[in-house]
C-alpha cells in the first residue's frame, strides 16, 4: 500500500531588494486533498515554473543570493497568473552542505539561512509557494557548472554511500534549517532529490560517472522525509525522473530502506 500519497505531474518542473516584515511560521500541518495541496490551511492548485536556480549550487552557501533576480522571477510568475515556484537548494552539495573527506557532513554555508529566509519572505510577499529542492543527481557529475565551488565526486559518493553520513546531515544541515524556515508558510514541500534515478547504473545516464544504488536512494529519502515530518508541519516528496519509477517509492520500500516508519512521500512528483 501507498500512505498518503497522491500523483502530481511536475508543470512545476515551476527586484528590487525589499525587506519585508519577518514572516511568523504556520501553526497548522500542511496535507493533500485529493490532488490538491492544502498549504498553511489554504488548499491549492499548483501552477508555476522550475526555477531551479539564479546560479547553479551557489543560491546556498557562503555567498548571499542574487535577492533581485529570484524576485523578478518570482514577479514574472504571479504575472502570468502562477502561484508556485521549484527552487533547488544544496544541488551537488560544491557550497552546502560542507562534507569532509569522509563524506559526513559538518555545517552549512554561512549565508545560507539567510538567503533561505530572504527567499521564502519573498515569495510569501507576493502569494508564491516554493518547493525546497534539497539535492540532485549532480552531486555524482563531475565538471560543476558553479562558479564558486569546491566540488568533490569522492566525498559526495561517501555521503550517499555510508548509511551513517545521512545523520550528519539531519543533525547539521536540515536541523538548522527546519529550526528557522521549516514551517515558513512559503514553503511548498520539501523535495529530497531531483531525479535521483540517473545516479543507478541501469539509467545509463553516461555524465553520471559514479553509479549509486536504489537501496541508497530510499534510505536517503526515508531519513530525510521522517525527520521532516517530525520537526515541521510541511510535506515532503521527491523529483522522480519517470512515473516508471513511482512503485519505487511505496511506504514499504522506504521503510525498509531507511527504518524510519515517518519517511513517506505525501505526493509523487514525476518528470
Amino acid at each position: 500500500m501507498f500512505k498518503k500519497i497522491s500523483k502530481m505531474g511536475t508543470a512545476l518542473a515551476i527586484s528590487t531588494v525589499t525587506m519585508y516584515a519577518a514572516v511568523a511560521p504556520q501553526t497548522v500541518k500542511d496535507s493533500m486533498s485529493g490532488n490538491w495541496l492544502v498549504v498553511n490551511g489554504q488548499k491549492r492548485f499548483m501552477s508555476g515554473m522550475n526555477l531551479a536556480w539564479i546560479n547553479f549550487a551557489t543560491d546556498v552557501g557562503d555567498k548571499s543570493m542574487d535577492i533581485n533576480s529570484f524576485t523578478d522571477k518570482v514577479k514574472q510568475i504571479r504575472k502570468a497568473g502562477g502561484n508556485a515556484l521549484r527552487w533547488w537548494l544544496h544541488t551537488d552539495a560544491s557550497n552546502c552542505p560542507k562534507i569532509d573527506s569522509d563524506g559526513k557532513v559538518t555545517g552549512l554555508g554561512v549565508n545560507t539561512i539567510k538567503n533561505l529566509r530572504n527567499a521564502l519572505d519573498t515569495a510569501y510577499a507576493y502569494g508564491v509557494v516554493v518547493d525546497m529542492c534539497l539535492f540532485s543527481f549532480d552531486l555524482l557529475v563531475p565538471g560543476t557548472k558553479s562558479t564558486y565551488s569546491s566540488f568533490n565526486l569522492e566525498n559526495n559518493y561517501k555521503f550517499l554511500t555510508d548509511t551513517s553520513a545521512i545523520t550528519t546531515y539531519l543533525e547539521k544541515g536540515l536541523k538548522p534549517i527546519l529550526d528557522s524556515v521549516g514551517d515558513h508558510p512559503a514553503v511548498m514541500c520539501w523535495e529530497v532529490f531531483n531525479e535521483p534515478e540517473g545516479m543507478l547504473a541501469s539509467a545509463g545516464w553516461s555524465h553520471v560517472t559514479k553509479k549509486i544504488s536504489q537501496t541508497d536512494i530510499l534510505r536517503i529519502t526515508n531519513r530525510i522525509a521522517g525527520f521532516v515530518h517530525r520537526n515541521s508541519k510541511k510535506m515532503v516528496s521527491t523529483g522522480i525522473a519517470s512515473f516508471q519509477y513511482c512503485s519505487q517509492y511505496s511506504t514499504e520500500k522506504l521503510i525498509a530502506a531507511g527504518g524510519d516508519t515517518d519517511g513517506y512521500l505525501d505526493f509523487y512528483m514525476a518528470h
